[in-house]
């Protein structure tokens, strides 16, 4: 991660302390826990929390841990559909692991169908747009 002189940029390293408190935030309310920086660990009232929240939440965290781990890689994005893409496979990623560790009305089901459809449109949507850009590169 090198840059000019042997320096890292100022801006990679502020990516790299989110990307290091952001997967951890993310995946922490799986395990009953909530990290507030530059707090502490907090224990998440199973009976009062509102899991479509922490859901919501670890999606956003893992889309910009995503693109956060892409752009140290020299990666850019093929549609401007991704960034939405990768928030919705994450957001269905979290809001079952919910569903399966906290018991919670058989109703919330319905919401993990609407995200599979979503995710389908959205991923048709991407692999044309992807499909698009290099049509004329020949």
């Amino acid at each position: 991660m090198a840059e000019q002189g042997g320096y890292m940029g100022v801006s990679k390293v502020i990516m790299a302390v989110l990307l290091v408190w952001m997967v951890p935030s993310a995946w922490s309310p799986l395990f009953g826990y909530m990290y507030e920086v530059p707090y502490t660990i907090i224990v998440i009232d199973v009976e009062a929390a509102n899991w479509r929240v922490h859901s919501i939440r670890s999606a956003a965290f893992m889309t910009v841990a995503y693109f956060i781990v892409s752009y140290f890689r020299h990666q850019r994005p093929l549609s401007s559909v991704l960034p939405v893409l990768v928030f919705s496979y994450w957001l269905f990623v979290f809001r079952v692991a919910t569903l399966v560790i906290y018991p919670q009305p058989w109703t919330e089901w319905i919401l993990v169908g609407v995200f599979i459809a979503l995710n389908t449109i959205l991923t048709i949507e991407y692999m044309r747009d992807s499909n698009r850009i290099f049509n004329d590169a020949w």
